[in-house]
């Protein structure tokens, strides 16, 4: 929903920028392939990083309590 929606805004400014902003387009257009696999890696990536600081004072914990 989240991503359907910045993609939708940014598909409509692609257009109203796509003259002004050549370049932009270029970025765009990449930018949709690369936006499913950033937003694969970037869950997953978040759910990495929280275990990880949870992970860490765990063990930290763990090791003095031993």
């Amino acid at each position: 929903g989240i991503e359907a929606d910045i993609r939708q805004t940014l598909l409509a400014r692609s257009p109203t920028n796509n003259d002004d902003e050549v370049p932009s387009d270029s970025s765009e257009e990449p930018d949709t392939p690369p936006d499913a696999a950033s937003l694969v890696e970037g869950p997953p990536l978040v759910e990495d990083a929280e275990p990880r600081v949870d992970d860490t004072p765990a063990p930290a914990t763990v090791s003095p309590h031993s």
